[in-house]
C-alpha cells in the first residue's frame, strides 16, 4: 500500500517517527523503517468521478482495493484506466484514517491524474494532504525527458531525463518490472527501485505470483499479481508499528 509510493526529503514522514512521537518511544522507532511506499501511489478524495470516454473503442480497467492496518478497515483505494489505442488515463480515489493506541491518529489523502502514452509516463498532476502537510506537483512533457513542477510544500522545478518515465504503476507488473526506477506522484521524484519475483502461492482463493518491491529509502513491498492474467490482487507493506494491506473490495472481487 504508495504511491505511491521515495527518499528524498519530501517523502512522507515515516509513520513510526509519528508513532513514536506521540507514544513518547521516538528515539527508539524513529531508526525503524519509514512510512510505506503505499502511501506514494495513494490518490484521494471522496467526491472525485471519472468522466467517460466519448471514444467507444475505449476500455475501462477497474481495481477498488480496501486498505487494512493491522486487519483493521481505515480506508479504500480505487483505480480506474482508461485505454484508447496507445493512450492511457489513470486516474485513483483513495483515502485513509489510522488510528492506534489511542493517541496515534495518521489521515492521508492524496489525489493524482496521469496520462500515459505507448506505456511511457507522459503527464501527472497531484495534491495531497499528508497528516497535514499539503503537497502539489505537476509533470509535464520536454524536450528531452519530463518537467516537475512542485508548488508545495515549496516551489521548485527540476527536469527528468528519462526516456519513458513511469509511475508507481502496480496495476501493470510489465511497467514494474522494466526499469530500475519509477516516479513518486506525491512529490515528482525518481525513485530507484529493485523488483524481484518470490513464487507461486495462493492469495485469497486464487493463484497468485508474489512479488517483492523495493523503493529506496523505504520499506519493501510485496505484491500479488493472479497467475495467468496478470492481475493485480494486493499489496502489502509490514513496518514495526503493523501492517498495511490492500484487498481486493467486495464489489471487486465479485467484478473479477
Amino acid at each position: 500500500m504508495r504511491s505511491a509510493i521515495a527518499s528524498p526529503a519530501n517523502t512522507p514522514e515515516p509513520l513510526a517517527e509519528r508513532r513514536g512521537r506521540v507514544a513518547g518511544t521516538g528515539s527508539s522507532l524513529r531508526q525503524r523503517g519509514r512510512l510505506t511506499a503505499l502511501l506514494l501511489v495513494c490518490a484521494a478524495v471522496a467526491s472525485f468521478t471519472v468522466a467517460p470516454q466519448a471514444n467507444a473503442n475505449a476500455s475501462t480497467e477497474r481495481f477498488d482495493f480496501d486498505v487494512l492496518f493491522d486487519d483493521r478497515p481505515v480506508g479504500n483505494h480505487r483505480f480506474e484506466i482508461v485505454r484508447d489505442g496507445a493512450e492511457e488515463q489513470v486516474l485513483s480515489v483513495a483515502a485513509f484514517d489510522i488510528k492506534a493506541l489511542l493517541v496515534f491518529r495518521f489521515s492521508y489523502r492524496h489525489e493524482a491524474r496521469e496520462a500515459w502514452q505507448d506505456g511511457c509516463l507522459r503527464r501527472l498532476s497531484s495534491t495531497t494532504d499528508d497528516n497535514g502537510k499539503r503537497f502539489d506537483v505537476s509533470i509535464t512533457p520536454a524536450a528531452e525527458g519530463l518537467t516537475v513542477v512542485q508548488r508545495a510544500p515549496k516551489s521548485d522545478t527540476r527536469h527528468l531525463a528519462e526516456g519513458c518515465a513511469a509511475s508507481f504503476a502496480y496495476w501493470d507488473l510489465a511497467r514494474l518490472q522494466r526499469g530500475d526506477a519509477l516516479i513518486n506522484a506525491q512529490n515528482g521524484a525518481r525513485v530507484p527501485i529493485r523488483l524481484q519475483r518470490e513464487g507461486t502461492e495462493t492469495f485469497r482463493s486464487e493463484l497468485a505470483e508474489r512479488y517483492r518491491l523495493e523503493p529506496e529509502g523505504m520499506d519493501p513491498m510485496t505484491l500479488w499479481y493472479r497467475k495467468g492474467d496478470g492481475r493485480w490482487l494486493g499489496l502489502e507493506v509490514r513496518q514495526p508499528v503493523g501492517v498495511l494491506r490492500y484487498q481486493p473490495s467486495t464489489a471487486s472481487a465479485a467484478g473479477g
